[in-house]
């Protein structure tokens, strides 16, 4: 709900990558997104990401998840995994 997030203090990320660990009943995939940083030429930085859509009233008769072995764009919030 946007107004439960503050702008001033919540990061965004967006980031492209291939799925894994799709589960369309929880709406959740994992994309560990590769980065390519200029000051090390080494392109196996990994960004790991969890991908979460919440349980709403828009997503309640389709669950935007993606296919098995099929690019997707991510953007959202940056959250802290207390389960971590």
């Amino acid at each position: 709900s946007p107004d439960r997030i503050n702008l001033l203090t919540h990061a965004t990320v967006h980031v492209c990558g291939v799925p894994s660990d799709i589960d369309k009943a929880n709406s959740t995939f994992n994309v560990k997104a590769e980065q390519y940083l200029s000051a090390t030429r080494i392109p196996n930085n990994v960004f790991p990401i969890h991908c979460v859509f919440p349980a709403t009233l828009r997503r309640e008769n389709y669950k935007p998840i993606p296919g098995k072995g099929k690019s997707v764009s991510v953007e959202g919030y940056l959250e802290l995994n207390d389960k971590a």
